[in-house]
């Protein structure tokens, strides 16, 4: 009985004070989450995960040695997706990243690519950064695709050591520069084999480039390592 009044004053409450799609801003209907049902089925994928060479995976050809790479979302200026990810990082709407990871998570395990995975390492933000913020919005992600991959979610063995400013307006040289030497990895038990870099928007790379780089100086070529973000800029 009384999971049924809470149920209805939950449904009364959310007519009064509904949550709202940070993609588009419409009111959300009770079991929506984050993200409207029409936002949802209409924000452009791009299907990366379905071929092995595609725009995301080629970021990285000739620079690191990688298995694959996929992005779940087209991300442009002005787009619905970039309002989603300016939510999810600069206005304390961390749980976004869960639920799209969550969302990509259950498509990823379609792919033969992803399906051998043994952890999962979201790209970490300094520790001055995230002070300053409160949470890491690619953990957030990261930990919605360990829920529906059934993955472990380390978040200690990827550290950054160097603070740096942000990406947004750097040239692909300077980003480049930016990030060299940023991150620090703890070497891990030999039986991890697979692991899934992840991150909130890939742009030119840079900061995965730099990421994995840290792992292969203490790895070498004897781990498989792959990335998956949330969106990727459509030039």
């Amino acid at each position: 009985m009384l999971h049924i009044i809470k149920r209805q004053l939950d449904g009364l409450l959310s007519l009064a004070y509904p949550d709202y799609c940070s993609a588009c801003g419409e009111a959300l209907l009770q079991h929506e989450r984050n993200v409207c049902g029409i936002c949802r089925n209409n924000l452009p994928k791009t299907h990366f995960h379905t071929y092995s060479d595609n725009p995301a995976s080629k970021l990285f050809w000739g620079k690191v040695l990688i298995r694959t790479a996929a992005s779940y979302y087209y991300f442009q200026k002005g787009d619905k997706v970039q309002k989603l990810i300016h939510q999810l990082k600069y206005k304390g709407e961390k749980e976004i990243g869960e639920t799209v990871g969550i969302w990509y998570g259950e498509e990823l395990k379609e792919s033969t690519m992803f399906q051998d995975l043994d952890l999962i390492i979201p790209v970490p933000l300094h520790p001055e950064k995230l002070v300053r913020r409160g949470y890491n919005q690619a953990e957030w992600f990261g930990r919605g695709l360990s829920k529906s991959l059934n993955v472990e979610l380390d978040c200690r063995s990827l550290e950054r050591i160097k603070f740096t400013e942000t990406q947004t307006r750097r040239s692909m040289f300077d980003r480049y520069q930016n990030i060299e030497d940023v991150f620090s990895f703890r070497r891990m038990e030999e039986s991890r084999r697979h692991i899934l870099i992840v991150d909130d928007v890939l742009t030119t790379g840079s900061t995965l480039i730099s990421c994995i780089d840290s792992i292969r100086k203490e790895h070498g070529s004897e781990l498989s390592i792959s990335v998956a973000t949330m969106a990727i800029a459509k030039h």
